[in-house]
């Protein structure tokens, strides 16, 4: 408080003097929720600050970065595939649960975004140059479809409603990935620079641009142009392979359902509508490529099956010509009812041999031996070809003559089946074949979307607020625990053994006396003075009760106030004990003996003038040293010009006579001395003292820099008779403590 300390209040209650010494150790007392929750009460700036950040940096995320959109589109996939030779009705129809995996990284593969990449030129890039940081945020934010104006001055940026659109843009192999300069002229004009600023020429909207570069042609053909004249604009190719790899990783493709051949195909980026564009490309292109992939298998079908036909042809003539020579040599042969069905069952088993041998033929065509559908097939053709075994021993015990006759009827049948049935397959192949289309429906397109997916407001707001808090509680309760200082008056009482007269918080009254006084070094009323009733006048009323059982056994009216550091709050404490000592009657002279940077004389709107280093040195007496006050009753003597030996001074003898004639003319003498492990002026006040107090700051002093300096004091034959704790946040909690710190204290003259 006054010229060293922030404003402060009392709180608490003091202890006598001659109160027996605790005995409990340091640190023996737990931390407890309720500390916890003072800790954080009295830190609550930190907290709320660093909340605060926390938004306004989430703020400023969600202001400057570029909205994300999602577009999608679901594709249907078939059933299954069909069969290579339709007409297998009696096969069971297996699911493959490789159809969607394969079909989705068909959808990935780089030849069909490679034909997206070519058809929408998606290598090509060009957009208006933002200003740094902030600029592309303002740009965005820009609601209309005209050019906004440039602030500043700063026509050469992009600040909303530039539009750019490139039909053509061919460069040679080595600006490649580089970036061109386009900058936007009068009537519908621009000019082209190269990526080190080389002026290529002008050029207009609409009006292809052929320039040179190194040899090679360079080709840029703009579309679309509009921006303030002079503002800049970047055009770059960038390496197909670099794009179709960009778009790989963006793309998300997966079946909605398992097992259910629908595939949800989504794409992520900056601008929406190329998004809807890019999709309906790929489902297209998809598409075609299904078209293609079906005409293919059905022309290999075909092939396979045009290449049997004059076979079983030639079968059928064969047949044919047998059977008639049978019955030329043993004319026409009656045959029973019995044997015509098993002819007609011969003939159905030999078709659907003929189908599963094709279909496995084909399979083992394009799968070698892994396709699923290959056991189903070869089971069938086992249970068919024993099925044909059982019928041929059976007419084998018919009558030799009705036997042959069967057995050539049956090859006619047979083999005229066959090619008919293959021949009807061709045609229908040839059929399908004209008008294919492709297996995959389309069932919802890619729709420009309109509401970002990132970053949405509401939830980057939550986390940074949850965040901020964290780090908050996190900063409060780390400073607590790491901190070196220590806060507890029962702690340190019980580490150094010296009672706690006080413990003092900020006070509102006394800040409010600063601000009226303009600052701490202007003149203005002690707290004692001016609020008598504050708590922490009450608490200083119990120092001054606590301290006179020493002063009256010592038989010296002398209190020395020192502190091991600087700014802890001794000129408060010194001038506020003066004030109430004063309002009991008393006289008081108030001595600042720090003769290195002493500003008592502040606090009551005085200059040092004449005082205690002329009177050591003589040159004054005591008497006219002395100046009155405006607290009625106590007289100050200022440190006077400041001494280059401080030390010296008061090490002499010439104090100790000085301190001698002050308590014989006054009831109490209170002398304000420099920080003890500062420098060693205090330690050769101390030893002049009726009862010396010793000023804390909380959270400021470990235990072993206290301490030291008590060791300090204990060296110059002199002891503390109480502390006062000054500043404290927070009473009850256990923190840690640590090496202790120097400090530095330089003379200050004038």
């Amino acid at each position: 408080m006054g010229t060293e300390r922030e404003s402060l209040r009392v709180v608490g209650t003091a202890l006598p003097s001659g109160s027996p010494e605790p005995t409990h150790r340091r640190g023996a007392r737990e931390v407890t929720p309720a500390d916890l929750v003072r800790m954080l009460v009295h830190r609550w700036t930190t907290v709320a600050a660093t909340t605060v950040v926390a938004l306004v940096a989430a703020a400023a995320w969600v202001v400057a970065t570029a909205p994300t959109y999602e577009a999608t589109v679901i594709l249907q996939l078939p059933e299954r595939t069909p069969p290579a030779v339709a007409g297998i009705d009696d096969l069971p129809a297996t699911a493959d649960p490789t159809v969607a995996n394969g079909e989705i990284e068909v959808l990935r593969s780089r030849t069909l975004l490679g034909q997206v990449v070519d058809k929408l030129r998606l290598a090509v890039e060009a957009s208006p140059r933002s200003f740094p940081v902030f600029g592309a945020a303002m740009a965005r934010r820009v609601p209309r479809q005209e050019p906004a104006a440039a602030p500043l001055g700063l026509d050469g940026w992009a600040w909303g409603g530039e539009r750019i659109r490139v039909t053509r843009l061919d460069v040679p192999p080595s600006l490649v990935g580089r970036e061109l300069r386009v900058t936007a002229l009068q009537d519908a004009a621009f000019r082209l620079a190269g990526p080190d600023g080389t002026d290529l020429g002008e050029g207009r909207v609409g009006v292809p641009f052929v320039a040179s570069v190194g040899g090679r042609p360079l080709t840029l053909q703009l579309a679309e142009l509009v921006a303030r004249p002079g503002t800049s604009f970047t055009a770059q190719v960038r390496s197909r392979d670099d794009v179709i790899d960009d778009l790989q990783k963006a793309l998300r493709v997966e079946e909605k359902v398992k097992r259910s051949g629908v595939i949800s195909v989504s794409l992520e980026g900056a601008d929406p509508e190329r998004l809807a564009q890019t999709l309906d490309a790929l489902a297209a292109a998809y598409a075609q490529h299904q078209i293609a992939r079906r005409t293919a298998e059905l022309s290999r079908q075909l092939d396979f099956l045009e290449t049997q036909l004059p076979t079983l042809k030639k079968g059928v003539v064969q047949a044919e010509q047998a059977l008639n020579e049978f019955q030329v040599r043993r004319g026409a042969v009656n045959v029973s009812q019995e044997t015509q069905s098993l002819l007609e069952r011969i003939v159905g088993i030999e078709r659907g041999l003929s189908d599963l041998r094709s279909r496995e033929a084909e399979l083992r065509l394009q799968f070698n031996d892994s396709h699923p559908e290959l056991p189903t097939i070869r089971g069938r053709m086992k249970l068919l070809e024993d099925q044909r075994a059982a019928i041929d021993r059976r007419m084998r015990d018919l009558p030799l003559r009705e036997a042959e006759a069967a057995r050539l009827s049956r090859n006619v049948e047979v083999a005229s089946g066959l090619y008919f049935h293959l021949q009807a397959k061709a045609q229908e192949i040839r059929i399908a074949r004209a008008g294919v289309s492709g297996a995959v429906s389309l069932i919802d397109i890619a729709r420009v979307p309109v509401d970002p997916v990132r970053p949405i407001p509401a939830i980057v707001l939550a986390v940074g607020l949850l965040l901020g808090l964290g780090a908050g509680v996190a900063l409060a309760l780390g400073h607590r625990v790491l901190s070196e200082g220590e806060e507890d008056p029962e702690e340190i009482e019980a580490a150094v053994g010296v009672p706690v007269f006080a413990t003092i918080v900020r006070s509102s009254a006394e800040r409010t006396l600063e601000r009226a006084a303009g600052g701490r070094r202007r003149s203005r009323p002690a707290l004692a003075e001016a609020s008598r009733e504050d708590p922490a006048v009450e608490a200083l009323r119990a120092v001054r009760t606590a301290v006179q059982p020493a002063l009256a056994a010592a038989r010296r009216n002398v209190i020395v106030i020192g502190a091991p550091s600087p700014r802890v709050g001794k000129t408060f404490v010194a001038v506020n004990l003066a004030q109430l000592y004063a309002a009991e009657g008393k006289r008081v002279l108030l001595v600042d003996a720090d003769l290195r940077r002493g500003r008592v004389h502040q606090f009551f709107g005085l200059h040092r003038g004449t005082g205690l280093a002329e009177v050591l040195r003589g040159e004054h007496p005591l008497e006219e040293a002395v100046r009155p006050t405006r607290i009625a009753g106590v007289d100050l003597l200022t440190t006077g010009s400041l001494p280059k030996d401080p030390s010296e001074l008061l090490g002499g003898a010439a104090l100790g006579k000085t301190i001698e004639l002050a308590r014989q003319r006054y009831d109490l003498v209170v002398v304000d001395t420099p920080p003890v492990l500062a420098v060693t002026d205090a330690a050769l006040v101390a030893p002049l003292a009726g009862a010396t107090l010793f000023v804390l700051r909380a959270g400021e002093h470990p235990i072993r820099e206290i301490n030291l300096a008590l060791k300090v004091l204990a060296r110059s034959g002199s002891s503390i008779t109480g502390a006062v704790l000054n500043d404290a946040r927070s009473v009850g909690g256990r923190y840690g403590y640590g090496r202790y710190r120097r400090y530095e204290y330089r003379s200050q003259r004038g």
